[in-house]
């Protein structure tokens, strides 16, 4: 008899009376109960196994989605790159040739809008490939301190134009810098300002607050503990559904038609890959908030030279040498060119092979030269990264310059680890060139004295 009939049996005792005896419709009532029991047990007990399983198999299966989609995107961030690379060569060819061909006053007059209008659209070319490195394989980012008021009032005003909407900016005191790659935020945030203003009906507008705000072990796992400025971007639209909430990162989903889900796909890429977090708070007829969490820099923002709008590049005088490595003959060229408008001379060479010979002579020859320019990546060569290393067994002083196509490549998030003092990313222009070389020649004293604007 189980404890649970014994029990039964008691209370039917204590309606009848202690000495009455039970009558055989009673005991079998019980155990029809107990039977009942039973099987509702057993029943249960099923149920819950089925749960367990089917629990376990949507989560191997979404891990296998996961997984899938971790190599599909791997995969495509590997072809972009590759794509990347080989287009920023031919933007670089474009970009160089018309800002040294801007040089030249008698073309600026005769052609000087032509040549302006290349450039732009060269430029605009330059950005739609980044975007399509940012989505596809989020490269790695460029972080520095940056101040974020500067930078979401540029972002939001570069394409508030033309929209009808306007935004209201609330900014904390005392905000702490973040530790963010410049030009990926500037493509997050104007993507997440226009989906706003796009919501945002006439007459409304788009809310963007920064706050600082820091993180303890427990209130968002997706968060390491620490500092973050957390970033609001609220609009007034219709909102969303639960369904449309769900999918609002998702690339191959918009909520305009037509159109796609590639901006705010990138947004969440971006953020991740900055080892921040977003999240998005919606329901319909209530407008949607966005939220963004980027991590604090540990330093304040940094000092850097202002760019120079001037279409003529820093002079140096002295006529330091420069070698200069890379693939693409064309580019050679048009570099050498861009150094010797600078007052420097160039030695040219396209592998990595020929540029620890060129380097190892020249100082033999008591000539040696005072700035390296290498391409990080040689098809079928030795590229930048492996010349740099040999190089630097024997000289650890001479001021190195990375450059390359492959924004995504930790090399180019990490120069200073891999034995340079600079990097330039493909495409650029001369005053790109020219600032980068001006920083790197100081580091040996011979830009700090003689360069001139």
């Amino acid at each position: 008899m189980t404890l649970r009939h014994s029990l039964l049996q008691r209370q039917v005792r204590q309606h009848l009376g202690p000495d009455a005896a039970l009558p055989p419709a009673y005991e079998l009532l019980l155990r029809s109960v107990e039977e009942a029991y039973e099987q509702f047990e057993a029943e249960r007990r099923l149920a819950e196994q089925a749960e367990e399983t089917a629990l376990k198999e949507r989560s191997e299966l979404s891990d296998r989605l996961a997984a899938q989609q971790a190599r599909h995107l791997e995969g495509l961030g590997a072809l972009a790159g590759g794509i990347a690379h080989e287009f920023n060569n031919l933007l670089t060819i474009v970009m160089s040739n018309t800002s040294l061909a801007m040089l030249d006053d008698t073309a600026m007059a005769t052609v000087g809008d032509c040549l302006r209008d290349i450039q732009g659209g060269a430029s605009r070319a330059r950005d739609l490939t980044q975007q399509l490195i940012t989505y596809a394989k989020a490269g790695s980012p460029l972080r520095f301190p940056v101040s974020l008021t500067n930078l979401v009032r540029e972002s939001a005003e570069s394409v508030l134009p033309g929209s009808a909407a306007r935004c209201d900016f609330e900014f904390a005191a005392g905000l702490w810098p973040a530790s963010v790659d410049r030009e990926q935020m500037v493509q997050a945030l104007q993507s997440l300002v226009l989906y706003s203003a796009q919501a945002t009906p006439p007459g409304r507008r788009v809310r963007i607050a920064i706050d600082n705000e820091s993180v303890g072990p427990a209130p968002r796992a997706a968060l390491r503990p620490g500092r973050y400025v957390r970033l609001t971007v609220s609009d007034a639209g219709p909102g969303l559904g639960p369904d449309a909430l769900t999918r609002i990162f998702d690339p191959s989903f918009s909520t305009k038609k037509p159109g796609n889900g590639l901006g705010l796909a990138m947004v969440y890429a971006i953020v991740k890959r900055h080892d921040g977090d977003i999240e998005v708070e919606s329901s319909p007829g209530r407008g949607t908030t966005f939220k963004l969490w980027l991590a604090a820099a540990e330093t304040a923002t940094g000092t850097a030279p202002p760019f120079s709008a001037s279409r003529h590049p820093l002079n140096f005088s002295n006529g330091a040498r420069v070698l200069v490595m890379d693939d693409e003959g064309t580019i050679l060229r048009v570099t050498a060119a861009l150094l010797k408008r600078m007052g420097l001379e160039a030695t040219v060479v396209s592998n990595g092979d020929d540029a620890v010979r060129a380097f190892g002579e020249a100082r033999e020859a008591g000539r040696p030269f005072a700035l390296l320019i290498f391409d990080l990546t040689i098809p079928g060569g030795m590229g930048g990264q492996a010349a740099i290393g040999i190089i630097r067994q024997t000289d650890t002083e001479v001021p190195a310059i990375v450059s390359s196509g492959y924004l995504n490549d930790p090399v180019m998030a990490d120069f200073a680890s891999h034995g340079f003092q600079a990097m330039i990313t493909k495409p650029y222009v001369v005053n790109d060139l020219a600032r980068t070389v001006q920083h790197a020649l100081a580091r040996s004293g011979h830009g700090r004295l003689a360069a001139t604007g």
